[in-house]
């Protein structure tokens, strides 16, 4: 079977959807299929999830299997990390610290604070916000 990204990307929401979260099981073979990717490729499937914000009923699922696979599988970020943060703000549950250390182990804890710190001054959403705040107590906590 040939795994492009939109066929990973449903396969993740299949599995959100039939399971309700993130089962062992499907995990293990949605990572094993993502290990045969090219890096970047994967993080592009990963951040789709992520940011993806038409199905709100799903969200946290979503991004809590996401979130476990960009953790564990730690493909390099393809996107310029303040773009990459900001894009992530909008959408972001605040119960996936997977997310934040991501982006500490890609940049460096340090890094990533600092990015947030100029965020913090350059958003408006009350979500950017709350999202800046969260990242900073999951990477300081």
């Amino acid at each position: 079977m040939v795994w492009d990204k939109e066929r990973v990307i449903q396969r993740i929401y299949g599995c959100v959807d039939r399971y309700g979260g993130v089962n062992p099981q499907q995990y293990s073979q949605v990572e094993s299929v993502l290990q045969k990717l090219d890096s970047a490729e994967v993080f592009e499937i990963l951040y789709t999830v992520l940011t993806n914000v038409n199905r709100p009923a799903t969200r946290f699922a979503d991004q809590e299997f996401a979130g476990r696979l960009l953790l564990a599988l730690q493909p390099p970020c393809t996107l310029e990390p303040t773009q990459a943060i900001q894009n992530l703000l909008e959408c972001y549950n605040l119960s996936i610290e997977e997310v934040p250390w991501y982006f500490a182990r890609q940049y460096g804890k340090s890094i990533v604070l600092e990015i947030l710190e100029k965020l913090k001054t350059e958003v408006v959403c009350g979500q950017q916000q709350q999202s800046i705040e969260t990242w900073k107590w999951w990477l300081q906590g």
